[in-house]
C-alpha cells in the first residue's frame, strides 16, 4: 500500500516574535523546488493548522533534545519558538513549554532556574546554524 502523508497546510513563517507551537503529527517530508524538505504539522496557540520545515539545523537540534525527552512521541509536544534576531539565517530558539506556560504571554522571559548558566550554556542550548532556513514555502 503506498505510503499518505498527513495533510500539508500553509507554512508558517517563523520571526523574531514568539510563537506557541504544538506538534500535531510525525515528521514527512514534502517535494519542493530544492528537492525533499521534512516538515511536521503544528497548531497555533490561536488554533491554526500549519506546516513547519524542520531542515534548520539550529531548529531541528533543538527539537531533537526536546524530542528525546518526550519519550520519541512528536505528536502533542508544546513549544515557544522564535528567531534570535531579524537576519534570514538567524538562529531559531527553542523553548519547550507545558499547559500552564501556553497561557503566559509570549514575551515573559523564563524562570530563573530555566534560564542558562552561563555563556557557554547559551550557545550549547542554541547551537549556531550552519544551513539556511527553509521556514516557508517561498524560501524553498
Amino acid at each position: 500500500m503506498p505510503y499518505t502523508p498527513p495533510e500539508r497546510h500553509d507554512a508558517i513563517k517563523v520571526t523574531v516574535d514568539k510563537l506557541v507551537l504544538e506538534v500535531t503529527s510525525d515528521p514527512y517530508v514534502v517535494y519542493t523546488f530544492r528537492g525533499f524538505a521534512p516538515v511536521v504539522n503544528i497548531r497555533t496557540d490561536g488554533g491554526e493548522d500549519r506546516t513547519l520545515y524542520l531542515s534548520s539545523k539550529s531548529l531541528s537540534e533543538q527539537l531533537h533534545n526536546l524530542l528525546l525527552k518526550n519519550n520519541d512521541e512528536w505528536a502533542g509536544m508544546k513549544v515557544r519558538v522564535w528567531k534570535d534576531s531579524e537576519d534570514r539565517f538567524a538562529r531559531y530558539m527553542v523553548e519547550e513549554i507545558d499547559d500552564d506556560d501556553a497561557e503566559a504571554p509570549a514575551d515573559t522571559p523564563p524562570a530563573a532556574d530555566d534560564a542558562p548558566a552561563s555563556e557557554e550554556a547559551k550557545t550549547e542550548a542554541a547551537p549556531e546554524a550552519d544551513a539556511p532556513a527553509a521556514d516557508a514555502k517561498a524560501d524553498d
